[in-house]
């Protein structure tokens, strides 16, 4: 009998292996099957054909609808198309599906930013965190949303902590330069964006922030430096380069070099954003 039985629960265990080795296997064909269409809606989404993608997409979570990729993508889609409230939905859904992917909750914070939903964006990006805190995507941006949200200090401490996990995200010091610059701590700030442009030294952005705030600083010399670096870094002609010429002829008028600032200034003005600025500082400086 106690053979019969150890046999007997043998089988049991091997039906119950089989059985899951089954499983598996359907779920690995599902996916697979799925894959086929995510596949298909990355090549419609590269095309640009956003309604073929969704398409395509829209079969893969009908297949395998565990995958948080496929959502992610979908709703990228429907963000190229302009339908946001989709989007939304649809990054929701992927949460749902698989919570430690953590793209989604970034795409959901942005798509939320887009619909002029601060405080729904910054819940968003905050879970994330929460659920897959070694993600540096979500620090980046839920800093860069507090910053928006006039909450500087805040803004920091998740800064740095992006920067902890990725120290060669330019992106993070830019924010985190920032922060520091809305804070009133403009040497900081000049540490920040100077280490930023040590990762990416061909960063225009980098460089103009970098030059704002050594301005700010009264450190006219090296201002100037930097702005020309921005100005000459920056795609595009002189119509796009508005606040770079404008910080060079802030750090010009500094060193009172009167005659380059007027130049960089009249450069400046060909920037229809900067133009009033422009105008400003030239009144200040004639008959100098």
């Amino acid at each position: 009998m106690a053979f019969s039985r150890s046999v007997s629960l043998l089988f049991i265990l091997i039906l119950g292996s089989l059985s899951a080795v089954a499983q598996t296997q359907a779920v690995s064909d599902e996916e697979n099957a799925a894959n086929k269409f995510f596949n298909e809606g990355n090549a419609f989404l590269k095309k640009g054909q956003a309604k073929e993608a969704i398409t395509a997409y829209e079969e893969a979570i009908k297949t395998y609808p565990k995958a948080g990729r496929f959502y992610y993508n979908m709703g990228q889609a429907y963000r190229k198309q302009g339908n946001t409230a989709s989007a939304i939905e649809t990054f929701k859904k992927g949460i749902e599906a698989e919570p430690s992917f953590a793209k989604t909750y970034d795409a959901l914070g942005k798509a939320y930013e887009q619909s002029g939903k601060l405080d729904e964006a910054i819940k968003a990006y905050l879970k994330g965190i929460q659920t897959v805190p070694d993600e540096e995507d979500n620090y980046v941006s839920i800093g860069r949303a507090l910053i928006q949200d006039r909450k500087p200090k805040e803004a920091i401490k998740h800064l740095q902590k992006a920067i902890e996990l990725n120290p060669k995200d330019e992106f993070a010091y830019y924010y985190l330069g920032i922060a520091h610059s809305e804070n009133k701590d403009h040497k900081e700030a000049v540490k920040v964006f100077t280490k930023g442009t040590e990762v990416n030294n061909k960063n225009d952005e980098l460089y103009l922030r970098l030059a704002m705030s050594q301005n700010e600083l009264g450190d006219y010399k090296n201002a100037a430096e930097n702005a020309k670096k921005s100005v000459t870094l920056k795609k595009g002609g002189d119509n796009r380069k508005g606040a770079n010429y404008y910080e060079l002829g802030r750090a010009l008028k500094g060193l009172a070099k009167n005659g380059e600032a007027r130049d960089a200034f009249k450069s400046a003005k060909k920037d229809a954003s900067w133009a009033r600025n422009a105008d400003y500082q030239l009144d200040l400086l004639k008959g100098k």
